[in-house]
């Protein structure tokens, strides 16, 4: 006889028994049939009664259930006993801890519901009263509220200074921000974060290397790595970051950054302010929109950066030992802002010659205008103060479209013909400077800055 068959007439033989025993618990199946009947049920018709059949074959089960967890659950009472005097234990503990960092006292409890956790305490030392209360097995007999893990929280953010070590927290978290602790590695953070969005580790002094990293953050679109003095190379992070947008690696010890990954196509926006060098960087950064290489003392060229950066809207180059602008790409179509503030730049001499889609310029300390671009016509702010070699507005090429223009402490004596070059202008500040007279000026001014004019040049035998 076929096993499905057989399990059928189990089930209408035991049933058959049960209700004509007044349903006597006794009758029902017995562990062999039972385990026949439960395997095949899908698979015969059940006949009349089935609404009956189906309560007897539960009452049946339930009834196997019962005499297995009985003798297992007298077993355990000392072990749940035991731990439940260790769990208490732990969780004064944590009580106390968090009492002397001056937290609430019961915040290992209560921080399972939070979706955002921002923590300010530089006496917070280790991070133990976040992790999952309970034995594991001890867990699965009392899933209570504290037992278990924060599945909730999604944004975490920890200022302290005294920390240094990372444990239990949660593989949930799209927000991370680890700002100025002790940390000196990154171990202990979660093998996985795949929902993470945003990492921030900045001033962490200590912080020697990235190593603890998930070796996927396939999420990942903000990092910041700025002020971390001690952090030389970049070992640890991932190969692949397919849709990070924003890098900050302002003022770092950087020599290189050859453990960047080889490609970083989604990138946006890239902070390099005070980098040694700009070797390592992807040879392509399609999408790039900002560019900061302020303050890098210790760079004297371009050497590493892309040959094409087809959508970089801004570019800050203040700071800067550069000598030369040899080395920036040859176009430059869509950017709109740049900044060449305390340079050692004698020209400009290396810009790209189509500079049409510019907007803001600011031009403080360069000693001569040699090589700006002749097409300026959507520039709307340009600042030439501090160039003390700019004595006049000849050669100027014709900005129609700019509003505000700064002067100040630069050579320039006579703003007359201003009105032909700058007819929109709303905005001059010339003070520091020897302009004695205000001819030229264009009529569409309305906010002028004076003051400190040098009004009085002694001889030069003096």
């Amino acid at each position: 006889m076929a096993p499905v068959e057989q399990a059928r007439l189990a089930l209408e033989n035991g049933y058959r028994a049960w209700r004509n025993n007044d349903q006597i618990p006794r009758y029902l199946l017995a562990e062999k049939e039972l385990r026949q009947v439960v395997r095949h049920a899908r698979d015969f018709h059940w006949g009349r009664d089935e609404l009956e059949k189906r309560r007897f074959l539960r009452l049946s089960r339930r009834r196997r259930c019962r005499r297995y967890s009985s003798p297992a659950a007298t077993g355990l009472v000392p072990l749940l006993i035991a731990g439940m005097g260790w769990q208490w234990s732990r969780w004064n503990q944590h009580a106390t801890d968090l009492e002397r960092w001056r937290l609430p006292t019961d915040l290992y409890l209560y921080h399972r519901q939070l979706e955002t956790l921002v923590l300010d305490s530089n006496a917070l030392t280790h991070l133990h009263w976040m992790e999952q209360d309970l034995l594991p097995w001890l867990s699965n007999l009392m899933p209570t509220r504290r037992s278990r893990p924060n599945r909730s929280l999604r944004i975490l953010r920890l200022y302290t200074s005294d920390l240094t070590k990372l444990a239990n927290l949660p593989d949930t978290l799209v927000t991370l921000g680890l700002v100025g602790t002790g940390l000196e590695k990154l171990q202990g953070l979660p093998d996985e974060l795949p929902d993470l969005q945003s990492l921030n580790l900045e001033d962490n002094d200590r912080l020697t290397s990235l190593q603890g990293l998930p070796g996927a953050l396939p999420d990942l679109r903000s990092l910041t790595l700025e002020h971390n003095h001690s952090l030389t190379p970049l070992t640890g992070l991932p190969g692949e970051i397919p849709g990070l947008q924003s890098l900050h690696l302002k003022s770092n010890n950087l020599t290189s950054l050859t453990d960047l990954p080889d490609e970083l196509p989604s990138l946006r926006s890239l902070n390099l302010a005070g980098i040694e060098s700009l070797k390592g960087l992807p040879d392509e950064l399609p999408r790039l929109r900002s560019l900061d290489l302020a303050g890098n003392q210790n760079s004297t060229s371009f050497a590493g950066l892309p040959r094409e950066l087809p959508c970089l809207q801004s570019l800050r180059l203040e700071d800067i030992n550069f000598t030369s602008l040899a080395g920036l790409p040859g176009e430059l179509p869509r950017l709109q802002s740049l900044r060449l503030e305390g340079t050692n730049l004698t020209s400009l001499t290396g810009l790209p010659g189509d500079l049409s889609s510019l907007q803001s310029l600011s031009l403080s300390g360069i000693e001569s205008l040699k090589g700006l671009p002749r097409d300026l016509s959507n520039l709307q702010s340009l600042s030439l103060s501090g160039n003390d070699s700019l004595t006049s507005l000849e050669g100027w090429p014709q900005l129609p479209e700019l509003e505000s223009l700064d002067l100040t402490r630069t050579g320039i004596k006579d703003i007359r013909g201003l009105d032909r070059i700058c007819p929109k202008l709303i905005t001059l500040d010339i003070r520091g400077t020897r302009i004695r007279s205000l001819r030229g000026l264009p009529a569409s001014v309305k906010t002028l800055y004076v003051g400190d004019q040098i009004l009085y040049e002694p001889p030069e035998d003096q």
